[in-house]
């Protein structure tokens, strides 16, 4: 059996955040969406990830501060 891709996703605004995921889901990837910097930093390490998609703008913490 075909392993899925997995990918983190990071969006702030929850409404856009939601549809995209459904999108993702749709097309058969496996999304973990995470609302905003704090919640990336903490996501990023407990799982991994084919792909990563940050929103460049997110208020406290946008996608060239977070933690590398």
């Amino acid at each position: 059996m075909e392993e899925k891709l997995k990918i983190f996703f990071c969006e702030d605004d929850e409404n856009l955040g939601m549809g995209i995921r459904e999108d993702l889901q749709a097309k058969d990837y496996v999304t973990d969406l995470f609302a905003g910097g704090e919640a990336c930093d903490e996501g990023f390490t407990k799982g991994k990830y084919y792909l990563c998609v940050l929103d460049v703008k997110m208020p406290k913490k946008d996608w060239f501060t977070l933690d590398q």
